[in-house]
């Protein structure tokens, strides 16, 4: 659903950024404290320093917004390589979502929140995009196994020069983002609500033949 709605000839970012960033991460979520978004301006700091050009867009609301806004004044990285925008609507996501190189998802270093289900992850491959997560648990294994993202460190002691610089060569492999948008655009196909109600009905067919 995510790859329809969009408009090739509208740029929503130039609109709002005044340029059209060379890559781009959207953070389009809630600002609560277990999204521990202060990773995201950390790893943007020290991005910066080694491409600038990689950009990270975050939109939505909550508790830590405003500490998150703080935070990135503080480490000189708002409005250089981290934009807040405002929030939108659902409908307005297919738009935001066509225009950026790769959506994301964070969670505090925390074990139990890597169980998370959150629509951010689910939202980003029904748009046909690779994703970016900051730790372990089931969302790591299918991104893994379907080549359809890039695994962060829940350590954020280890975003060292050498991962880093990995991340900007990721972020250069332009046949390897075609090779995993199309993997996230299949895998959100094993997600969608037709698929998912042809496994319940089976599983609960087989519940009552038992």
């Amino acid at each position: 659903r995510f790859r329809q709605g969009y408009d090739e000839e509208t740029s929503v970012i130039k609109k709002e950024l005044g340029f059209i960033p060379r890559f781009s991460v959207l953070y389009a979520g809630a600002f609560g404290r277990v999204n521990g978004l202060s990773y995201v301006i950390t790893l943007a700091e020290k991005l910066y320093a080694l491409d600038p050009t990689i950009v990270f867009i975050l939109m939505g609301s909550g508790s830590e917004h405003e500490a998150i806004v703080q935070l990135a004044k503080t480490k000189n990285v708002i409005n250089k390589n981290v934009f807040f925008l405002d929030s939108i609507t659902k409908n307005e996501l297919p738009q935001i979502y066509y225009e950026v190189s790769m959506g994301s998802s964070f969670v505090l270093p925390i074990k139990e929140l890597w169980a998370n289900s959150a629509n951010k992850f689910f939202d980003t491959l029904a748009a046909g995009k690779p994703v970016l997560i900051n730790h372990k648990g089931w969302q790591e294994e299918v991104l893994l196994k379907n080549n359809a993202g890039f695994i962060l460190p829940y350590n954020i002691h280890e975003l060292d020069n050498s991962l880093l610089n990995r991340f900007v060569q990721y972020t250069k492999n332009v046949e390897l983002h075609k090779i995993q948008q199309e993997n996230a655009a299949e895998l959100a196909n094993d997600y969608s609500l037709k698929n998912a109600s042809i496994k319940y009905i089976h599983i609960i067919n087989k519940i009552n033949k038992n």
